[in-house]
């Protein structure tokens, strides 16, 4: 699994370097607790596009993102991003509002 951030600030060589301490964190408490291992990238550029390279670059088959929700009907269901990377994407996304119960799921089809 390979859990990435994309960074977009001016100030980016300082926010790679803490997304990349903050992803380490996350990676290594989702192997400790769940088993999985986990490989973290940072990638520097609007949202959509480093997922776009990162799906290229890596051989990803799935993308599950979390989102916000913000305005529209879309944009509340998905979030602007998150609707914007479903148009861009060219493998299956699955969207998890913020607000969601997390129930493991039983299968994956």
């Amino acid at each position: 699994m390979l859990l990435i951030h994309s960074v977009k600030s001016d100030n980016y060589e300082e926010d790679i370097k803490n997304a990349e301490a903050r992803l380490e964190i996350i990676g290594k408490t989702i192997t400790e607790s769940e088993g999985v291992k986990i490989d973290t990238k940072v990638y520097f550029g609007p949202t959509e596009n480093s997922i776009r390279i990162a799906t290229s670059e890596n051989n990803i088959d799935m993308v599950i993102m979390g989102t916000l929700g913000n305005t529209a009907f879309v944009e509340k269901v998905f979030g602007s991003i998150t609707a914007s990377v479903i148009g861009k994407t060219i493998v299956p996304l699955l969207a998890i509002p913020l607000l969601s119960d997390w129930k493991t799921p039983k299968r994956f089809c």
